[in-house]
């Protein structure tokens, strides 16, 4: 049998919205937004991480389908199961005392009540999750100069005058600050910079964000963008916004390799 068709001839079915390309738009920006919440940020203090996943979550497209939302429960729980898993591991490097953070408890609990979006049961689970967390494990002296070098990662960088706001020598928080993040503390702010004109450089002016983060030379800027993203800025932002956030999430998880 024919397709049935209009009085200029057009079969029906061409007029229609393509509804499946829609959802696959919709599961490619799914798949891709929580691959970002899958990977542990570089900005590490805790109060960053929080306000940085809930935003990752907000951005992500409501689902329509019963399909979709219990594809987008699974996925979300599964984010928050190994960021939770994460994040207290990373704690235990430094903190040796009795741990009393139920994380398994907080995630079923969150994720328990019954919800249209499961984006609500997320957002629970991250401000109780963090919540927890910073009253059982309060921030170390390195992981306050950390959140220190976030705040003004776009200024030089004195060692002398951070150690001495958390009352160590400069030597000594250069062997903490290594041991903790792998990194020295002007190694870790070269990587905020790069990270951070990753989050802008898709949609502002190049120059500019150098600038902005700290580079004042356009030569050292272009150098470490490649050298962390393998793609010179113009090509990464010739790039479509799905790919660019893989680019992003693949940078990030090169500096916490290192």
């Amino acid at each position: 049998m024919a397709d049935p068709m209009d009085e200029k001839g057009t079969p029906f079915c061409a007029t229609l919205p393509d509804v499946s390309a829609t959802r696959r738009q919709w599961l490619l920006e799914t798949v891709n937004g929580v691959q970002l919440l899958a990977a542990p940020s570089v900005w590490a203090s805790v109060g960053d991480q929080e306000s940085r996943v809930k935003e990752i979550v907000q951005r992500l497209p409501s689902p329509v389908t019963p399909y979709e939302r219990l594809l987008l429960r699974s996925m979300l729980w599964e984010s928050a199961a190994r960021l939770g898993d994460a994040v207290h591991r990373s704690a235990h490097t430094t903190h040796r005392t009795r741990c009393t953070l139920k994380h398994e408890s907080i995630l079923l609990q969150s994720f328990s009540e019954t919800t249209a979006d499961p984006r609500e049961a997320f957002e629970r689970w991250t401000t109780t999750f963090f919540g927890e967390f910073r009253s059982v494990h309060p921030p170390s002296k390195v992981e306050l100069v950390a959140r220190m070098i976030r705040e003004r990662h776009d200024r030089p960088l004195d060692i002398v005058d951070l150690a001495s706001k958390v009352r160590l020598r400069p030597g000594s928080l250069r062997r903490a600050f290594q041991t903790a993040f792998g990194r020295t503390p002007k190694e870790y702010q070269n990587d905020l910079r790069v990270l951070s004109a990753l989050e802008r450089i898709g949609s502002e002016k190049v120059d500019a964000v150098a600038l902005e983060v700290g580079y004042r030379s356009k030569k050292n800027f272009y150098r470490m963008f490649k050298s962390l993203t393998g793609l010179t800025p113009s090509a990464f932002r010739r790039l479509p916004k799905h790919e660019q956030n893989s680019v992003v999430f693949r940078a990030k998880r090169l500096v916490l390799a290192k």
